[in-house]
């Protein structure tokens, strides 16, 4: 008869643990050693599960938005231009992700008093919200401006403006997230002239003139200096705003750099400099051309060339302008008219014609074609024989 089993003691249990993982062998006799498997699943169970519990939850990031470092503030006429780059990284390098607005302070200093500094403290000048900027700005790129009535212009004359620049983001319970203020940025108010009038342009094979009058009086009818410098503007083809080109002591101006076929738009500003402040006159009227080649190119020169192996080959100089497609060929025979030799434009200065007879005499010209299809006139004719000399082929004129 087999004694019972005694139960487990815990000491005994616990000492003897080791063997229970490695396996059932390495356990003393008599132990329970499924039961307290059984036992260290479950616990490994409720540790795993409880590890993959979620913990306490975590506050919301905070966005606050980089300072402003680019704010400019310029006249152009009677209105006032401010450009700036919106920040898209947060105080600590972070990319924004929430929606950004603009706080724009201003003060007015009268001539000859001690500057007013803007103060972020006070009631913003101006407050953008995100769908203005969205509007407003082209690549984080703002250009907000605004324009003084005539009376506040005479008004204000010589007063300095100061802007300041604070851009914001809203956290939890809409709680304003503010940057930090941006670059303070001056402009004294000039008496600059009156428009530009009468800008023209005209299409040349080279260039493209620009021509205007000259503004008479300042805004305030006081007489302009002589010799009065001009900023030239352009926008070229679909581009969205308009550059700076060229500055200029004429009523005129030359753009080399331009394309055929490309639509441009020009204006021009005349320039008011007082001290170390600079300002701009009001737009002009704007020019618009889109200009098209139509000036042939001129005549191809050096044309020569040699009979040999049943055919003459033709060379000439080539034409170095950007505007010429390629060349045509023509020949004749005495006095008959010139018969065009290739439908399809040769693109190098060079032609091999090789449907000649032997024994007789032709005449060659050439000319250059636009890639807007004018024709030039024709080169200087050349001559040349397909009769063998001596056991050679040569030309005789």
């Amino acid at each position: 008869m087999k004694r019972p089993a005694k139960a487990a003691h815990p000491a005994y249990a616990t000492a003897w643990l080791p063997s229970v993982l490695v396996g059932r062998a390495n356990c003393p006799r008599g132990f329970p050693w499924w039961q307290l498997r059984l036992l260290l699943g479950a616990s490994l169970c409720s540790l795993l599960l409880g590890c993959a519990a979620e913990g306490p939850p975590q506050p919301p990031q905070v966005e606050r938005p980089q300072a402003i470092r680019d704010l400019e503030a310029r006249q152009i006429g009677r209105s006032v231009e401010i450009t700036l780059t919106l920040p898209k990284l947060t105080a600590d390098g972070r990319r924004l992700t929430k929606p950004i607005e603009l706080d724009l302070y201003r003060t007015l200093t009268p001539p000859h008093q001690a500057l007013i500094p803007p103060r972020v403290a006070a009631k913003p000048w101006v407050s953008l919200a995100h769908a203005t900027l969205a509007s407003e700005a082209r690549d984080s790129r703002l250009v907000h401006s605004f324009t003084l009535s005539p009376a506040e212009f005479h008004q204000d004359l010589g007063s300095t403006f100061s802007f300041l620049a604070v851009s914001l983001t809203h956290a939890f319970r809409g709680r304003p997230l503010r940057s930090p203020p941006s670059n303070r940025s001056e402009l004294t108010l000039l008496d600059v002239t009156e428009p530009v009038e009468n800008l023209t342009v005209k299409v040349t094979p080279k260039i493209l003139e620009l021509r205007w009058s000259a503004p008479k009086k300042t805004l305030a009818g006081r007489p302009i200096p002589s010799r009065l410098s001009c900023r030239v503007y352009l926008r070229a083809g679909r581009q969205p705003s308009f550059r700076l080109i060229g500055t200029t002591q004429r009523t005129e101006f030359d753009d080399s750099d331009f394309q055929f076929g490309q639509h441009d738009s020009f204006m021009v500003r005349s320039v008011t400099v007082q001290g170390n402040v600079t300002a701009e006159s009001g737009n002009s009227n704007i020019a618009e051309i889109t200009p098209r080649n139509t000036i042939p190119p001129p005549p191809p020169r050096g044309l020569s060339g040699i009979y040999t192996a049943g055919a003459v080959e033709l060379v000439w100089q080539p034409d170095l302008g950007s505007n010429v497609a390629g060349y045509r060929v023509y020949r004749r025979r005495g006095q008959t008219p010139f018969k065009l030799l290739n439908p399809v434009l040769v693109e190098t200065p060079v032609y091999r014609d090789a449907h000649v007879a032997a024994n007789r005499r032709y005449i060659y010209a050439v000319t250059a074609v636009s890639r807007s299809g004018q024709e030039s006139g024709r080169s200087s004719p050349f001559a040349i024989g397909t009769r063998t000399f001596k056991g050679r082929e040569g030309h005789r004129p």
